[in-house]
This record gives C-alpha cells, structure tokens and sequence, in this order.
C-alpha cells in the first residue's frame, strides 16, 4: 500500500519554450524536462541507499501518463511529477499499488531501457561499418529499397528529425517484388528514391541487419533495380 508525497513542480513552464513569433521550441522543452528530472531523482538518491528510490512508476492516462517517482521504498511512498500534461491518477490507485508491484514495474522498465541501449550501440556499429556502401530496407513482402549509408551534411526536418554529421540511408533504387502500380513514375516510392530521401529505419527492417529477413527473403543484394515506367532512366544501370 503506497503512501503520496505530494507533487514536485519543474522550475520552467512551457511558455518560457515560446520565441516572439509564439513558436514552440518542443526539443529545447524535452531537454529541458530530462534534465530537471534526473537532478530530481539523484537528490532522492543521494538521500537514500534503498534500490527503487529514483525509479520511475507511471500509469497510461488520456493520450500521455501519469507519471510518479519513488521517493522512499519502505514505507512504498509516490511523489507526483508535474510535467508535460500533468496527468495524475486517483487516490485509490496510489493506495493500492504494492511494493511488488514497484518492483515489476522497475523492472520491467529498467530491462526495456537496456534492450534501447544495446539496440542503439549495434544501430551505430552497423551505420559506421557500412557508411558509403548499399543496403536494403524491407517495405514489406518482399519488396526492398536499396539505400546508400551517408553522413548528413545539414540537419534534415521529419519526424523524427535526423541532425547534421548523422549517419541515415538515402533512397535509391527498387528491388524485389514490387507490384506494377508502385513503379510508375509518379509512385510513391519512385519519387522519394528520384530525392534520395534519407531515412533512419528500425535496423529490424533492414535485409544486411535482419537475421530473420535473412531467412524469408531472396537476398536482394544481387538483384537487378526494378523497371519504372515513364522514367526508366531513374534506375538505370
């Protein structure tokens, strides 16, 4: 049974985010907020040695979370955090979380957040080791985008945004089992491989990265760039 310890309010507000033209500056805001709240729990933890103080416990609220930090272990007590929208849950929730449950939750979170970092060190690895050579992005049955590794020269806007000195993959050319509708000159796919548009993909979806690609697909290394019609000469050899 947790206990609740009030609410901890960051020192800015989202209209110090705001320039003079009212333009919210979302990046500068989340930089902002990861920061106020890792000095936060590294105060909680300086004052206590317990394993969960620190830790994060949030509950999936309107189109966000509610989101609380553990402030003390034992006695289990909640410390409400008031960022972003703010949500919060109801007494009775907070009365009925269990230390076991903490735990799970800690858990759960802390396994999630080591599979993100060794996913990102091999996403890194795999970038550098290919940088200037081709691989294959898998849009779905069979039908794959031969990309080129490069290095962004100027910050790119998308979502999400890829910076300047980044390594991503550039569009070039469809292989596979691309169906005839997709290879008019107008298609979706063909004009973003005519820009050369630049993608950061899950590496999951990628033929060179993806064991389980490796074992569906025909390796579309070999293949040869699919026929556009109207304007063949965009993947001519």
């Amino acid at each position: 049974m947790a206990k609740y310890h009030g609410t901890y309010e960051p020192d800015f507000k989202f209209d110090d985010f705001h320039d003079a033209e009212g333009h919210f500056d979302s990046d500068a805001y989340q930089k902002a907020e990861d920061a106020w709240i890792e000095k936060l729990k590294k105060g909680l933890r300086k004052l206590s040695k317990e394993d969960l103080v620190g830790e994060e416990i949030h509950w999936q609220q309107g189109d966000g979370y509610a989101r609380y930090v553990i402030v003390r272990q034992k006695p289990l007590t909640l410390g409400h955090l008031a960022v972003g929208d703010a949500w919060t849950v109801g007494g009775e929730t907070i009365r009925g979380f269990r230390l076991k449950d903490a735990q799970a939750q800690v858990e759960r979170d802390r396994k999630w957040r080591a599979h993100e970092v060794a996913h990102k060190t091999a996403t890194e690895k795999f970038y550098e080791k290919n940088l200037g050579k081709m691989v294959h992005y898998h849009d779905g049955f069979g039908q794959f985008i031969r990309c080129e590794v490069v290095r962004v020269e100027e910050d790119v806007e998308g979502f999400p945004a890829i910076k300047k000195g980044e390594l991503c993959m550039k569009e070039t050319e469809l292989v596979g089992k691309w169906r005839d509708y997709d290879l008019h000159s107008d298609s979706f796919h063909v004009r973003k491989c005519g820009e050369g548009r630049l993608m950061q993909p899950n590496l999951s979806n990628v033929y060179e990265f993806s064991k389980d690609l490796q074992k569906k697909h025909a390796d579309p290394r070999g293949m040869e760039p699919c026929v556009v019609h109207g304007q063949q000469e965009l993947f001519g050899t």
